[in-house]
């Protein structure tokens, strides 16, 4: 039974939006809208959705509406087939992006959502929906016609700094180790920022050298993809990390860096820029080499100065720092001392039995 809250706000309208470019007006206003939201992310922004539509998934975006301006909303992506064995749900990451502060607003918006995509299950080929917005566990009484899901796909925790600290109070803050290894970076390390696919062969080997070693590690990229086949888990196949880089370099949003000692690639990353958040996507770092563990260091310390200078107020490790998820670098980023952050995670809202029994026979 859905829970009842009183409001007295102007009603919302749940709205099926068609495709639109991240260039374009609407595009940006959506863009500009997520952006100001710290309970959602790059997930939901408008140029992740063109990137996963490249890449083969069927983008559902919902727009709510309060007396014709945008308010809110959630862009979700069609996971498995009816005809396979998983059953098919729209995966809503780092959404719907709400007020969640507001029970009344954030009660309403979610029944429209759900009202509306129940509403197109059968189009859409759908039995259900899966959110994780970037709550914490104080909004979960919202969540009550929901089910939470114990395999999470996205990080349930991670760990941020705070960039509007400066360098020297960062780099005070972080553990003696770090501190030695990040100014043994800045005596013999490079550092690179690559914003094309140029680099992608370095960053791709890197990656998958790193996942051969680090059998069952899978750093949090792409919620709702299955992670490479016939490679390693850690790293996403190469044309998909081509067209992720096409995609995402060439609108400023993605950015390699490359770390090398006397010439030689020791740590590679890739991130992503999306309003005042900065978060590490993809990172590893040689083994082999005795400057391996201090190229480490230099490439995450450079890439947080960097997007301090950008503007950037957060950098997320993106599930780096708790959970042994990242490669080899995950034991490294603990010693930055960053916040750690705790959410909800992943939640299931289940249609009618009738849409369900639909893929189920």
């Amino acid at each position: 039974m859905k829970t009842a809250y009183i409001s007295t706000i102007p009603k919302i309208e749940a709205v099926q939006l068609e495709y639109m470019s991240p260039d374009s007006r609407s595009g940006k206003e959506w863009d500009s809208l997520v952006a100001a939201s710290t309970t959602s992310g790059f997930r939901q922004s408008m140029p992740w959705a063109h990137l996963q539509a490249q890449l083969g998934s069927r983008v559902i975006h919902v727009g709510l509406f309060q007396r014709g301006s945008l308010v809110g909303g959630a862009i979700g992506y069609l996971s498995g087939k009816p005809n396979g064995t998983e059953i098919p749900r729209i995966v809503i990451p780092e959404g719907p992006v709400l007020d969640w502060l507001d029970d009344a607003h954030s009660a309403e918006s979610i029944d429209k959502i759900t009202t509306l995509l129940q509403d197109k299950a059968t189009k859409l080929g759908a039995a259900g929906i899966r959110i994780a917005p970037r709550v914490t566990p104080h909004v979960m009484h919202l969540l009550r016609d929901f089910s939470p899901v114990s395999d999470n796909s996205l990080p349930r925790q991670t760990m941020c700094l705070d960039l509007r600290n400066n360098s020297q109070q960062l780099f005070a803050a972080m553990q003696p180790e770090a501190r030695y290894n990040v100014q043994l970076a800045r005596k013999n390390l490079s550092v690179k920022e690559y914003e094309s696919s140029e680099a992608l062969q370095w960053f791709y080997s890197m990656l998958k050298d790193a996942g051969n070693r680090d059998e069952g590690a899978r750093p949090f990229g792409d919620w709702g993809k299955s992670p490479s086949p016939g490679g390693a888990q850690c790293c996403p196949a190469l044309p998909h990390l081509t067209t992720m880089c096409d995609t995402l370099c060439s609108s400023g949003m993605a950015k390699i860096y490359v770390a090398r000692h006397n010439g030689a690639v020791l740590a590679a990353a890739l991130m992503i820029k999306f309003g005042q958040r900065a978060t590490l996507l993809y990172a590893a770092a040689a083994q082999d080499h005795e400057c391996a563990t201090m190229a480490g260091y230099g490439l995450l310390w450079n890439m947080i100065e960097r997007s301090r200078l950008m503007g950037c107020k957060i950098f997320d490790l993106n599930g780096f720092g708790e959970q042994a998820q990242a490669c080899n670098l995950a034991p490294l980023t603990r010693q930055f001392n960053g916040n750690m952050m705790r959410f909800v995670g992943a939640w299931d809202f289940q249609f009618s039995k009738f849409v369900r029994l639909i893929y189920s026979a």
